[in-house]
């Protein structure tokens, strides 16, 4: 059993829950309204974010915005349904992480046909500062090359080439040689984007917008091999194969090329972030009910400190972070040369 499954286990034990809920009906609803009796919900009085609480048909809500004004979409987080216990303070740092977006810097007085107004965001921003530490990093590996007696770091920057080629070429063959820059930097880009949250930046991976740009360029890429190898008439024709009626089902499988890979790769970078909120939420909770056994003042004051929030998220943010993130980007890309290799050979 691991050690966060220990503490739990050693929570449950400790706060009498087993034995609670084991008891009779009647004497188990007066033991909820004595728990519940300090519970509810409430306007909290921090300023991590801005509050609200409203009625919605005499139930109360309680509503969490990153700016004072009000967005145009929500997510609806419920605490109810099967649960007896009320929600409690451990709820709030997960509430926060949910209606966090990428913030609006300012608006440029510029009017894109179909999307609008030009919006210099969060993304856009911290997509920029990826791009700038690659950069800085390429020009620092590839400074005062030398052909003997080469230094540690030309080793590191021949090694990163060789992976690359080797990458390329082996999954694509010889001809496609061309596409090695192309494969790198959109690895780069993806792994320094999904880790640059481990600094406190909001990661660009978080947003769809960015992992849908990468998909539209790969699926641009794709036709453009396909109309390369077949002709443009042979590439129409295609989808009216293997019967002619299978045209509209060619069509949205061609489609759903660049929308799976998007989706794939934004969801799971999502699924982390959201994951690790509610990880962090449960520790808070875990950390109050644990804490909250000790009687008098000592008690009150320790359970709001969520001490079981230092170390254990560390640890998963081992896999959330490091693993997922450079595993989504050698996926992305084990896709972007799989499918421009297939549709050369069709």
């Amino acid at each position: 059993m691991s050690i966060f499954a220990s503490i739990l286990r050693s929570v449950y034990k400790l706060s009498g829950a087993k034995k609670a809920f084991a008891l009779p009906e009647d004497a188990l609803r007066k033991e909820i309204e004595k728990q519940n009796r300090h519970r509810g919900v409430f306007t909290p009085t921090d300023r991590k974010a801005y509050y609200e609480t409203i009625a919605v048909n005499g139930f109360p809500c309680l509503i969490v915005r990153e700016h004072p004004k009000p967005s145009e979409r929500a997510i609806l987080y419920f605490f109810g349904g099967g649960m007896v216990i009320g929600p409690d303070k451990g709820d709030l740092p997960v509430m926060r992480k949910l209606c966090r977006g990428a913030r609006i810097f300012f608006t440029l007085p510029i009017d894109v046909p179909v999307l609008g107004p030009l919006r210099i965001s969060e993304t856009m921003v911290v997509s920029w500062i990826v791009m700038i530490l690659i950069t800085g990093l390429c020009i620092w590996l590839t400074h005062d090359l030398k052909e003997e007696n080469i230094s540690k770091r030309q080793a590191v920057a021949e090694l990163i080439v060789e992976k690359a080629n080797s990458f390329v070429i082996g999954n694509m063959g010889e001809k496609f040689r061309y596409l090695i820059p192309f494969v790198a930097a959109l690895f780069a880009t993806s792994v320094v984007s999904n880790l640059i949250s481990l600094i406190g930046l909001r990661s660009p991976t978080a947003d769809l917008s960015t992992e849908a740009a990468w998909a539209v360029v790969v699926f641009i890429m794709i036709t453009a091999q396909k109309i390369k190898t077949s002709g443009f008439g042979g590439y129409l024709k295609g989808f009216t194969t293997p019967i002619a009626v299978m045209t509209p089902f060619n069509i949205l499988s061609e489609l759903a090329t660049p929308v799976s890979m998007a989706c794939r790769h934004f969801g799971n970078i999502l699924s982390g972030v959201v994951i690790n909120g509610l990880i962090y939420g449960a520790l808070a909770v875990a950390s109050s009910a644990l804490l909250g056994l000790i009687p008098g003042l000592v008690g009150n004051v320790l359970s709001q400190i969520p001490i079981l929030d230092v170390g254990v998220p560390a640890i998963l943010s081992v896999y959330f972070d490091w693993f997922s993130g450079v595993m989504q980007a050698f996926i992305f890309c084990m896709l972007t040369v799989m499918y421009i290799a297939n549709a050369a050979e069709e």
